[in-house]
């Protein structure tokens, strides 16, 4: 297991009570009578038929989950069955599912607004939907942290700002609660352009603990302590870069920031493409002739690369002005 969130600033910790819901707690204890969790992601596109909770059994046009996404949605889960000794795992098939998650092609209840994400449960069948509207999706790490929202839903969390149990986070106003950095329970949007979260933080690990109980291994974890000043990531060599005109081959940019990260790189304020660091923070970002030559030259060519290190925390490399040789 790689390292585990921590809390970048104490004044990031939210007491876990301001994130537990008792009611969606109990019902699913009541699904998970023995400490497990069955999630199918929906894995064809098309008509399903879907039992909908309050809103009752319909057919919702779905687009097929990939393997990256639910791959990647189940590492993050990873860190629940560590802390809590839960054993949430994927099945292949629906009707083994305490957990079926739907990419639906828009979610809309008939109220005049549309939803990013919605979870339903089912108390006939104990089971839990979970919607994802294709539509309101911004990119795939919003799809990430929309999904684990969701599903933080189904292990008894609930959003910062709600008061429906008497107690809130700072302001029963989204805008001024918790901050997406600081729960993925979070309604804001990142400040500053920033990537969303794409795993559980540190104080929903410890909601979840408060809810499931401790494994023997979360003494070990220590997540309450502070994660170290998160390391920068910026390009090796030459502090100036250089692309031709007219590319003849691919360009290679190597650079070092923290390790097990994942860099999303932006060229011309356009996403360029998905990068991992290694082990000892060493990366190399190739930019493919083609693409550079069909670049509109007479627009200043700025390079932008966004880490998200393996605690959660998503910084910038210094701008990087690249010039037009």
């Amino acid at each position: 297991m790689k390292t585990f969130p921590l809390f970048q600033y104490r004044a990031d910790k939210i007491p876990p009570r301001l994130l537990i819901n008792e009611d969606l707690s109990r019902f699913s204890k009541e699904v998970a009578l023995d400490h497990s969790l069955n999630i199918w992601f929906c894995n064809r596109s098309g008509p399903q038929n879907v039992l909908g909770g309050i809103y009752g059994a319909q057919k919702i046009n779905t687009s097929k989950i990939n393997k990256k996404i639910s791959a990647q949605i189940m590492g993050s889960l990873e860190y629940i069955n560590h802390l809590t000794g839960l054993k949430i795992q994927t099945v292949y098939k629906k009707n083994d599912a305490d957990i079926r998650i739907y990419l639906d092609q828009k979610i809309d209840l008939g109220l005049g607004a549309q939803y990013v994400g919605l979870t339903v449960l089912n108390e006939e069948e104990s089971n839990w939907e979970i919607f994802i509207s294709r539509k309101k999706i911004k990119n795939k790490n919003h799809k990430i942290y929309t999904i684990l929202h969701e599903i933080g839903h189904t292990l008894g969390l609930e959003h910062p700002h709600d008061d429906q149990d008497n107690d809130f986070y700072l302001s029963t106003t989204v805008k001024y609660s918790a901050a997406p950095h600081q729960t993925i329970m979070s309604y804001r949007e990142p400040a500053n352009n920033k990537a969303f979260p794409n795993k559980y933080t540190a104080n929903d690990l410890k909601a979840m603990e408060t809810i499931w109980g401790s494994s023997p291994h979360s003494k070990k974890l220590a997540i309450d302590k502070l994660v170290q000043k998160p390391i920068r990531p910026k390009i090796l060599g030459s502090k100036k870069l250089g692309f031709p005109v007219k590319a003849t081959s691919d360009i290679i940019i190597n650079g070092k920031g923290a390790p097990d990260s994942e860099l999303n790189v932006y060229f011309q304020n356009k996403f360029y493409q998905t990068a991992n660091s290694n082990t000892d923070g060493t990366w190399m970002i190739t930019f493919d002739k083609k693409f550079l030559n069909k670049q509109n030259k007479s627009l200043g060519s700025h390079l932008k690369i966004e880490q998200i290190d393996s605690f959660g925390n998503v910084i910038n490399a210094n701008p990087i002005f690249v010039d037009l040789i």
